[in-house]
């Protein structure tokens, strides 16, 4: 996505330095939204980042992740300005 603000971009930035381990190391339980993917996130646990997806209802309507939850929820729930990984 070329049009994010910094505040969006900085969102990810942060994403990415976490799984990168820039951020030092995580705690289990640890949710962090994937940059690339609005649709999936990763969760720590025994020290390391496990990928996961969210749900498909079908082909047109999926789930992302909502990182105020730490859940999957649907799209027009999720502002891009919490979430602005591309969809």
């Amino acid at each position: 996505m070329d049009d994010l603000t910094p505040e969006q971009q900085a969102i990810l930035d942060s994403w990415r330095a976490t799984l990168d381990g820039e951020n030092g190391p995580q705690a289990d339980g640890t949710y962090v939204g994937d940059p690339d993917d609005a649709h999936s996130y990763y969760q720590y646990g025994q020290g390391r980042p496990f990928r996961h997806q969210c749900p498909m209802a079908d082909v047109n309507n999926r789930q992302i992740f909502n990182p105020e939850h730490n859940a999957c929820d649907w799209p027009q729930n999720v502002p891009v300005d919490v979430n602005p990984a591309p969809r």
